[in-house]
């Protein structure tokens, strides 16, 4: 039919299809009768992957974000559509629909598991990840957290939009000052205890959320001073309220407990000194029971200050 080899031709040309059937239908790619990736207005094609950007150059940035995610996506058949001048397909096809968030995540979790951060990103809404389902959010983040390079990996769900959106608790540390020498905010600690943690599960976790509770309890002294009290049992409240509206941990309550329990304790180690009796050593023992490795794990990794006679007094301490 004239109009399918007019769309032919169109393809051909690094065009977009068109739906409208003759030739004269077919619109022609940011022409602005239709989507960037689409054909007549408000047309949609079910296989295709969709994004709102503008321009070539914001399509290279969503290219390089598929393609950092490129393992994960169910893409059996690709059939992508190369534009003028341009060696790198514009659009990405497959068998079924792949949203977004998706592939946002994926990059996440490689970039914390290679340390190669893709050359762009794109920032997606609250609404993007409004379909995604628990288990893919706990799978991703728990890959960004297990992962070689977890700094890396939290920048990235920033960066895209996922940790405002999924994990808004952890997101209102960005920014906030905990008045410590030379730390400019709480999320840069966060980072930095991720980081340093044991790679072990609850740990981990627990290091993620384990002063999620500073937004809410800060209060700054007359003098300039810091505080916040009470920030270990405000955070462990706050996880029960988290665990409530996004159960990460479904079926796997002895974690869930086992993370709850570091945060509210995550203090507890770094307050002992020579003064304790032997008594009180084995009451604080008794107390942690099973999570004692990973309260003392979690205890050394709290320690981010650029003052090294205070972080080895502090290690010294906790191995004692």
């Amino acid at each position: 039919r004239p109009g399918a080899s007019a769309a032919r031709r169109c393809t051909r040309a690094g065009r977009t299809r068109g739906r409208g059937g003759g030739g004269r239908g077919a619109s022609r790619q940011g022409s602005g009768s239709g989507g960037v990736f689409g054909g007549a207005k408000g047309a949609r094609g079910p296989r295709e992957v969709r994004a709102a950007v503008a321009g070539a150059a914001q399509a290279r940035i969503v290219r390089a974000l598929f393609a950092t995610a490129s393992g994960s996506l169910p893409a059996p058949s690709p059939r992508p559509v190369t534009p003028m001048n341009s060696s790198a397909p514009a659009l990405i096809t497959t068998d079924r629909p792949v949203d977004l968030w998706v592939a946002a995540l994926e990059a996440c979790a490689n970039t914390a598991e290679r340390g190669e951060r893709p050359e762009g990103v794109v920032c997606l809404d609250a609404a993007d990840f409004a379909r995604v389902e628990v288990a893919r959010v706990r799978s991703a983040v728990e890959r960004v957290l297990m992962g070689r390079h977890p700094d890396l990996g939290l920048d990235m769900l920033l960066e895209v939009g996922a940790l405002g959106a999924l994990l808004p608790e952890v997101h209102a540390l960005v920014g906030f000052g905990d008045g410590e020498w030379r730390h400019k905010d709480v999320w840069k600690h966060t980072r930095q205890v991720v980081r340093q943690a044991v790679p072990r599960t609850e740990v981990r976790w627990a290091a993620l959320l384990h002063d999620i509770g500073k937004v809410r309890t800060r209060r700054i002294e007359p003098n300039g001073e810091v505080h916040f009290f009470g920030h270990a049992e405000v955070g462990a409240s706050m996880f029960d309220r988290m665990h409530r509206r996004i159960p990460l941990f479904r079926g796997e309550d002895g974690l869930a407990r086992s993370v709850r329990f570091l945060i509210l304790h995550h203090l507890r180690a770094s307050q002992y000194d020579a003064s304790w009796t032997d008594s009180a050593v084995r009451r604080f023992a008794k107390e942690m029971g099973g999570c004692m490795t990973d309260l003392l794990d979690l205890s050394r990794a709290d320690i981010t200050t650029k003052r090294p006679e205070r972080k080895r007094k502090g290690l010294e301490a906790i191995s004692e």
